[in-house]
């Protein structure tokens, strides 16, 4: 399956950020989580997320972390990478909310404003062009 390696590597910053270090396949389990807003399903495979890191350490984003695990790679996020999560917050472009409806399949969603501190998705659009622009509409409506 092809997957949006943009928005996976800025998922894994994010989420590198609310924990000081992750194993690959708790960072996995993080993105996929249905009840956290990455938009990730079970689709998401572990080997997809270490590829996520080891472009982000070769741009010096991330790096491995020390573990007591024998055989997992555990990873940290740099001040490199903490300085362009926060670039990238700021931009805050349409086209990066644009995901995958996770409640219907083969459709699109964006994240939309916060509800209680966490974004809202809105979905059931049939093309990921559809949901960019909604989303831009949306945040001129807001603004």
């Amino acid at each position: 399956m092809a997957i949006d390696v943009k928005r996976l590597d800025r998922d894994v910053l994010d989420a590198l950020t609310k924990d000081a270090m992750l194993v690959t396949y708790v960072l996995r389990n993080t993105l996929a989580a249905s009840w956290r807003d990455y938009g990730w399903g079970r689709e998401l495979m572990t080997s997809q997320v270490l590829a996520a890191c080891r472009r982000l350490e070769v741009r010096g984003h991330v790096e491995e972390a020390r573990t007591s695990y024998a055989t997992y790679k555990a990873w940290q996020i740099t001040e490199a990478g903490r300085a362009e999560h926060g670039r990238a917050v700021e931009l805050g472009a349409a086209d990066d909310l644009v995901l995958e409806d996770p409640a219907k399949a083969g459709w699109w969603a964006y994240r939309a404003g916060t509800a209680g501190g966490s974004p809202v998705i809105v979905g059931g659009f049939p093309s990921a062009a559809a949901a960019r622009r909604a989303a831009a509409r949306a945040a001129a409506i807001s603004n």
